[in-house]
C-alpha cells in the first residue's frame, strides 16, 4: 500500500493532522490541504489515488462537493470520499451522485475510516492490475482498455468508462453470471441500486446497437445479474 497517495482536504487542524498521521504510519504517501482553493490547485496537476475531504471548509458550505466536481471535470476517475457534518440523507445523495465512492458522517472512528481506505485500495488496486494482452476479444468484440476503445464487428462503440468497466468485467466472466453486487463495483460508488446497474446495461446496448440492431450479446439473468453471451 506504500505507492498510494492520499490528499487530505480538512480545515480542523486536529482532525487533519491525526488522520494523516494514521495514514502515513500505514506506510502511505499523505498530503494535507485546509481549504479548497490550495487543494485544487495542487490535486488538479498531480491528483492522488484517493481524496478525502470535509463539505464544509471554513464556512463555505458546499466546499468539498465543489471541489470534487471540479477535480472529477479533469480526472474522472479519481476517487473522492467525503467525511462531514452534513448527515442528511439528501446530503449523502448529492455526495455519492457527484461521484464519491463513499460518505462518513461526523463524528465516526479514524479505524473505521481507515479501513474503508483500505479496502477502497485493494479494489482499485486489482482494477489497475496491467492485463497480459493488449486487447481483450470474444467474438465480434474487442476491447482496447488502456484506449477506452470497444470495437463491435470493426465498428467503434462509445462507452463512459463507468460502461466500459461494467463490460469488461461481463466479458472477462466467460458466460458466468454477474450478480448486481459484483457490476456495482465497477462504478467506483459505495452502495449502488438495481436499477442504476440496469440503467447502465441498457445504456450500453443501446450504444451497441446503434452499430449492429441486432446486438444481443449481454444476457439479462432475471433477478440475478448479466453474462456474456456473444
Amino acid at each position: 500500500m506504500n505507492e498510494h497517495h492520499i490528499a487530505i482536504v480538512e480545515d480542523d487542524r486536529d482532525q487533519r493532522e491525526n488522520l494523516a498521521d494514521a495514514l502515513r504510519r500505514r506506510g502511505m504517501q499523505v498530503s494535507v490541504y485546509e481549504d479548497a482553493k490550495s487543494a485544487l490547485g495542487e490535486l488538479t496537476e498531480m491528483p492522488p489515488d484517493l481524496l478525502i475531504s470535509d463539505i464544509i471548509l471554513q464556512g463555505d458550505y458546499d466546499a468539498g462537493l465543489n471541489l470534487c466536481e471540479a477535480l472529477l471535470k479533469t480526472h474522472p476517475t479519481l476517487s473522492v470520499i467525503f467525511m462531514t457534518e452534513r448527515v442528511e440523507e439528501v446530503d449523502q445523495v448529492v455526495g455519492l451522485r457527484l461521484g464519491a465512492v463513499d460518505y462518513l458522517p461526523k463524528p465516526f472512528s479514524i479505524n473505521v475510516l481507515i479501513a474503508k481506505i483500505s479496502n477502497h485500495l485493494k479494489r482499485l488496486s486489482l482494477v489497475n492490475e496491467p492485463e497480459d494482452e493488449e486487447s481483450l476479444k470474444s467474438g465480434d468484440l474487442e476491447i482496447r482498455e488502456a484506449f477506452n476503445e470497444v470495437l463491435w464487428k470493426s465498428q467503434s462503440v462509445s462507452l463512459t468508462l463507468t460502461e466500459l468497466r461494467m463490460l469488461v468485467r461481463i466479458v472477462k466472466s466467460k458466460g458466468r453470471i454477474l450478480t448486481f453486487g459484483q457490476l456495482s463495483d465497477e462504478t467506483r460508488q459505495s452502495y449502488v441500486e438495481t436499477n442504476t446497474i440496469n440503467t447502465h446495461i441498457k445504456n450500453i446496448r443501446k450504444k451497441f446497437r446503434k452499430v449492429d440492431a441486432q446486438f444481443n450479446a449481454i444476457k439479462s439473468e432475471y433477478g440475478a445479474g448479466y453474462r456474456w453471451d456473444p
